[in-house]
């Protein structure tokens, strides 16, 4: 079995989907249903030595691949990640490559482990970056449809919210994110907020791209914002 999938449409043909019919409200809703899980903490050392069965593919690092085919989780939300572990394996989210893994999970101890030992790592700024020659103008306008429309839930600087389970969308893959974002608008995750599926159907594929170019500039930013302030310290010194 294949399991990269870097673009929306390779992953899509190599998975034979079809537009889901399923009540997107009640997924929604069922997928919530396992909250006070979603919440714990764990063993990081535990979850590190769980976490090598992840790593064929996220990597060591947690950083997954620069294509997109696999997401960063380093630094993720450890509630954001069990969450999608367990709407996986109780079949609310359509995850193909990842079936046969979540389904071998079924310790949840072993998963908020390894949640919480990913939660702890460093998130890679300088991989999976949109290399175009409009990446400042994707960049802007991408700017401008997060502040308008998705700021009240992933907060000012992408860091999601982990109390309502809405990722940290700060560093992540271009790639990545851009596939999500194709999936998530045509209803094929069947995990996503009804609210975000409606307000991406409105959307095209430049403005998809730019919101996904301006996800990963959030963590670059702050990258360059610490670097000015050591530089400055250094000065004083």
């Amino acid at each position: 079995m294949n399991l990269a999938y870097a673009s929306y449409d390779d992953y899509i043909d190599s998975n034979n989907f079809e537009l889901n019919t399923i009540n997107t409200q009640d997924s929604w809703q069922n997928s919530l249903v396992n909250k006070n899980l979603y919440l714990q903490k764990g063993n990081p050392q535990k979850g590190k030595e769980a976490y090598i069965m992840c790593a064929g593919c996220h990597l060591l690092s947690g950083s997954g691949k620069n294509d997109g085919s696999f997401p960063q989780l380093a630094g993720q939300h450890s509630s954001v990640i069990i969450k999608q572990i367990d709407d996986i394996k109780n079949g609310l989210r359509d995850n193909p490559p990842m079936y046969p893994f979540a389904a071998a999970l079924t310790d949840n101890q072993k998963i908020i482990d390894i949640a919480t030992y990913l939660e702890g790592l460093c998130q890679a700024a300088d991989q999976g970056k949109y290399t175009g020659l409009d990446k400042k103008d994707l960049a802007e306008v991408g700017k401008n449809l997060y502040q308008d429309n998705c700021v009240e839930c992933h907060k000012d600087q992408g860091q999601g919210d982990a109390l309502k389970f809405y990722p940290k969308l700060a560093g992540q893959h271009y790639g990545y994110v851009l596939r999500e974002l194709h999936l998530i608008q045509k209803n094929l995750r069947r995990n996503g907020n009804p609210d975000m599926i409606k307000l991406l159907q409105n959307y095209n594929e430049q403005q998809l791209k730019s919101l996904a170019v301006y996800f990963k500039k959030f963590l670059e930013n702050l990258v360059k914002n610490i670097y000015k302030k050591i530089k400055k310290l250094k000065i004083k010194n």
